[in-house]
């Protein structure tokens, strides 16, 4: 496999001939990780982990690597994992993180027995345990990641081996190179690990890596699309085929895991670890058992060696079925520990619930059942005729369907709590179409068709295992297909190639090229803290991420500055709370406002703005004086002449509030404080809110402010006894309906009191809304009867990263704040808005001849 060249001929004397590189190959394989690291960067693929970054480093990494001699590559090699750690978590948690980890394996060294070692490792996993509870740093997840499941492998595989590897082959082991930016990895078996390093030639393993890495951008790519435009959040299923929609869409998130599990092996090849692959086409598995085998193989293999093995020959004296049925009831209540266990080291929670249990039993039930089946039917199999092999066919695309369907059910069941619940109330209470149910058979009947046809086309061709070998082995198609597909990526994601489309086509091609959240998740986290301690599904945290897990402490702290209350509010801030909010000091005002100490009556020659809004315009994560509401305060005083009035913007802003919150906090407690204005600001998630807190409170029994609420709800068939679950589902499919009702009571309630009311639209960066635009949301402000400020594009020509907390925390830092107050500036001196426009008598008192435009009816007011 080597070549006399040049360009190895430096080496040759030093490697063995599975070490060495061919120029052709070496220069091949840069090639195609250059095109990886461009498409990467052009779409922004894992952005928030420093993906390309960290490509960046293998690249400069693997071309060392394939010059140095062999030994001295895992050397080579623990140096960029260590490199790669600091530039992730910094030096200091670095540190941390080694020291601890090092102290850890050298237990597993000592000169003692197995059950002493294993007992001072629990000890020792104890006490971390304690200090990953009380004390929040970033290293502790990264830390679990590499021992929490790779310790108890490397213990029981070091009392089996004899023969020892080097340290720098354990040391690898447990601080592999892409384990700091991907605190969810795979178990990767320590035997297989050492065994597998450089057990083929390192063309064909680099190769093989390249090509898994980009396997891994496209499912990448494909979860981003489906998150983005297919799958419908629960607030969004209405229909049957809204159910089906949402089960097919939300089991294919898990692209995600295996996309990502595909990058961190094929990084792992790159510097000679040919690992085996971590999924297989696990969407067409056939049995409940074949699912098992096909997805997460490293999780089957770790469970299979740790504790179904173990128990199965313990207990096979009691018999074979009895010790199979048995060890996979043990598999499966482990597996519900360790995910438990896993969420704990990641995200700091230790979640059991009755749910999961549940859950995992009945799979384990199944898992059995399905074993059974196969152990009893293993039997010769006969020749098959043309009508058995079109049966056969017939029935494995129903198996690999009906495997689908279950395990779509399984996992909307696990990440979505209450989704049957809410299954259930749906269906009692919605008229089930024949069209709508025919529109599912076909769709089905059309995939199980085409299974059939894909199989009987390929019937025969059974490649053996030589042939299959040699097809793996070659390089020229592997190559081919990723510089094809990474050079169709980076012309899909040239500017000529979206103008060449309409511009709803467009935005959808410019979208998928950037790492962002949608609105419905958007609207949870900024502005429903309660709701989103509520919903949150631990399991599925590590899923998503889990290296930032600052949200819920933060959510705690939010939780002890705020106190509940019985009306249509529900929280309000505590008057004179003090404290450290997302890191930055946040101060409330004795009226319970972040605002400077007031008084309720106005000061006469004042003009007084009530800023309305969610945790973004209340600060969240800034400094008191950082937040634009003060900003705006400060550019208005500053223009106002000194016969002007002082102009006061108080902030009423605060998590988890929605339109009708907005509406109640008006009648409740802004209007007593006299303003002249009200600048109600509003994001994408503008929609997702108010059909919950609306269902929420006309269930408990409270009234709803506006006639034309009750006016929707009697048009909607809903009544006092209607299930909350049912009220919140029609209600969603009214959204644009109650939201712009909500809106006219707010301008009616103003108008009446000569106040004006503004809706300012500020977009929250990296969100975006695709149920609905911009234009249908400042077109339901303008009909309420709001004066518009529009500014969707206050954030142009900048890094969205310069403007958020982090990379996975959507609220504006102080650079954000600062960009937004002068967008809605520019905007007020555009508009020429009070009380620039000389609104203000001398006396302090309003001009209510230049208010009487804001006094008409609104246009189309419910």
């Amino acid at each position: 496999m080597t070549e006399s060249t040049p360009l190895v001929g430096a080496i040759q004397n030093n490697i063995n001939d599975n070490g060495s590189f061919s120029a052709r190959a070496l220069l091949l394989i840069l090639f195609q990780l250059m095109l990886v690291i461009l498409v990467v960067r052009e779409f922004e693929i894992e952005k928030s982990r420093g993906l390309a970054e960290l490509l960046y480093l293998v690249l400069g990494g693997f071309t060392l690597y394939a010059f140095v001699p062999m030994r001295f590559r895992l050397i080579l090699f623990l140096c960029y994992s260590l490199l790669v750690c600091i530039l992730v978590i910094g030096w200091e948690n670095t540190a941390w993180t080694w020291g601890i980890g090092c102290a850890l394996l050298s237990i597993c060294h000592l000169p003692m027995r197995l059950s002493l070692r294993a007992g001072l490792l629990l000890i020792s996993a104890a006490g971390l345990a304690y200090f990953r509870v009380i004390q929040e740093m970033p290293f502790w997840p990264v830390l679990g990641s590499m021992f929490m499941f790779r310790l108890l492998v490397y213990l029981r595989e070091r009392e089996h081996v004899h023969s020892k590897a080097p340290i720098t082959m354990q040391l690898s082991y447990f601080f592999m190179l892409p384990n700091a930016c991907f605190p969810f990895f795979p178990i990767v078996d320590y035997r297989t690990f050492r065994e597998s390093w450089f057990n083929e030639p390192a063309d064909q393993v680099a190769q093989r890596g390249v090509h898994w890495i980009a396997r891994g951008l496209i499912q990448l790519l494909l979860y981003r699309g489906i998150k983005y435009y297919l799958l419908p959040s629960p607030e969004e299923i209405h229909t049957v085929s809204d159910v089906a929609l949402f089960l097919a869409t939300n089991y294919m998130l898990y692209l995600r895991v295996s996309g990502s599990f595909h990058l961190i092996t094929g990084i792992l090849h790159l510097f000679g670890f040919n690992l085996p692959r971590t999924h297989d086409n696990y969407f067409l598995a056939s049995s409940f058992t074949d699912i098992w085998r096909r997805i997460n193989i490293y999780w089957k293999v770790f469970l299979e060696r740790q504790f179904f093995y173990p128990a199965f020959f313990r207990l096979r004296r009691f018999g074979a079925q009895t010790a199979l049925i048995s060890s996979i009831s043990i598999v499966f209540v482990v597996t519900w520990f360790m995910h438990s266990y896993q969420v704990f080291w990641l995200v700091g929670e230790f979640p059991v619930s009755l749910n999961e249990a549940a859950l995992w039993l009945l799979a384990g039930v199944v898992v059995v059942v399905n074993t059974l089946v196969d152990f009893h039917s293993d039997r010769p199999k006969k020749k098959l005729n043309t009508t058995s092999v079109l049966f056969a066919a017939v029935r494995h695309s129903l198996q690999v369907v009906g495997v689908f369907i279950s395990v779509s059910i399984f996992w909307a069941c696990w990440t979505v709590p209450g989704f049957i619940q809410g299954l259930m109330l749906l269906i009692s209470n919605s008229e089930i179409f024949w069209s709508d149910v025919w529109w599912l058979v076909s769709v089905v009947f059309i995939v199980i068709t085409v299974g059939v046809i894909v199989q009987l086309i390929g019937n025969g061709f059974q490649p053996n295992r030589k042939f299959e070998r040699l097809r793996e082995q070659e390089t020229f198609r592997t190559a081919a297909f990723n510089v094809g597909m990474m050079l169709l990526l980076l012309i899909v994601g040239t500017p000529w190639f979206a103008n060449a489309f309409d511009l709803k086509t467009r935005e959808k091609i410019v979208n998928m090229q950037r790492e962002m959240q949608t609105a419905a998740e958007m609207s949870r986290e900024v502005q429903g803290y309660y709701e989103q301690l509520a919903n949150v599904n631990s399991q599925a945290d590590p899923l998503v991420g889990a290296r930032h897990s600052s949200t819920s402490n933060n959510a705690e702290i939010f939780m002890e500055l705020t106190r509940p209350r019985e009306d249509l509010l529900n929280v309000e801030l505590i008057p004179g709370w003090k404290g450290i909010l997302a890191g930055s000091p946040l101060t409330i005002n004795n009226y319970g406002m972040r605002n400077r100490p007031i008084s309720k009556r106005k000061p006469p020659n004042t003009y007084r703005i009530a800023m309305m809004g969610s945790s973004i315009t209340m600060g969240y994560g800034v400094k008191d004086d950082e937040t634009y509401a003060r900003l705006l305060e400060e550019k208005f005083n500053a223009a106002m002449s000194k016969e002007g009035p002082r102009v006061e913007v108080l902030n009423f802003a605060i998590g988890q509030y929605y339109a009708l919150h907005q509406a109640g906090a008006l009648r409740t407690k802004i209007f007593d404080f006299e303003p002249d204005a009200i600048y109600f600001v509003a994001h994408q998630g503008e929609f997702y809110g108010p059909p919950r807190h609306v269902a929420e409170y006309w269930f408990r029994g409270h009234h709803l402010l506006y006639p034309c609420i009750d006016k929707l709800m009697q048009q909607s068939g809903i009544t006092r006894q209607t299930p909350q679950g049912v009220v919140e589902n029609m209600l969603q499919q009214k959204t644009v309906e109650l939201t712009t009702c909500i809106y006219s009571g707010i301008c009616d309630d103003c108008r009446q009191k000569g106040i004006l009311p503004v809706w300012i639209y500020l977009p929250v960066p990296d969100v975006f809304e695709k149920t609905a635009t911009a234009e249908e949301f400042v077109g339901a402000a303008k009909l309420a009867g709001f004066d518009i400020i529009d500014v969707r594009n206050w954030a142009n020509g900048q890094n969205s990263r310069e403007l958020k907390l982090s990379p996975v925390d959507y609220h504006l830092n102080s650079i954000g704040h600062a960009l937004a107050a002068e967008a809605i500036w520019k905007e007020i001196r555009q508009q020429n808005l009070p009380p620039l426009n000389g609104l203000m008598r001398q006396d302090g008192t309003s001009n209510t001849k230049v208010l009487t435009r804001y006094n008409e009816p609104a246009a189309g007011k419910y």
